[in-house]
């Protein structure tokens, strides 16, 4: 894939991809791969907001223009994960519960989803516990959980 930029985090290289209007795709990408200064002024904006969030501004929203969700239920799914207050979770059985939709529906939402961080997938957990994050297996958890914990999350309180 071809990105935009590649930006040093607490969490590796996050890397992110953009036309001259929208945002189209995110994602973590191991240490291994190098930085990349923006290429264009929507990258540079999503740099400076990144850097924003990491340094901690409680509360912060991302307001970047993003591409659209590929169908009616991931957009659905989308705007219920960005109405998920900055420290707040929510289950997706709530999610369900509020778009009338399965719980399994709205994970697999959330699994689709192609623009993590910027579209707060991480604040969606299970009933009983983190939930998974990024597909499958758990070997994502940790950014997950660094997220949760940088947002100061109380996971008791969904």
């Amino acid at each position: 894939m071809r990105w935009d930029l590649k930006l040093k985090t607490p969490l590796g290289i996050f890397a992110v991809q953009c036309d001259d209007y929208a945002i189209i795709a995110a994602a973590y990408l191991s240490s291994r791969f190098t930085v990349l200064p923006p290429q264009n002024p929507l990258a540079k904006e999503a740099a400076r907001q990144v850097h924003a969030y990491f340094k901690r501004a409680h509360g912060f929203v991302f307001e970047l223009p993003l591409l659209s969700a590929p169908s009616e239920h991931q957009r659905r799914v989308r705007t219920a994960m960005q109405n998920i207050p900055f420290g707040e979770t929510c289950t997706y059985g709530e999610i369900a519960k509020h778009i009338k939709s399965s719980a399994r529906a709205v994970g697999g939402a959330c699994r689709a989803n192609r623009l993590p961080l910027f579209v707060p997938c991480h604040r969606v957990v299970a009933a009983n516990g983190l939930g998974g994050f990024m597909g499958e297996g758990g070997h994502e958890h940790h950014i997950k959980k660094f997220l949760l914990q940088h947002e100061q999350t109380n996971l008791s309180h969904h």
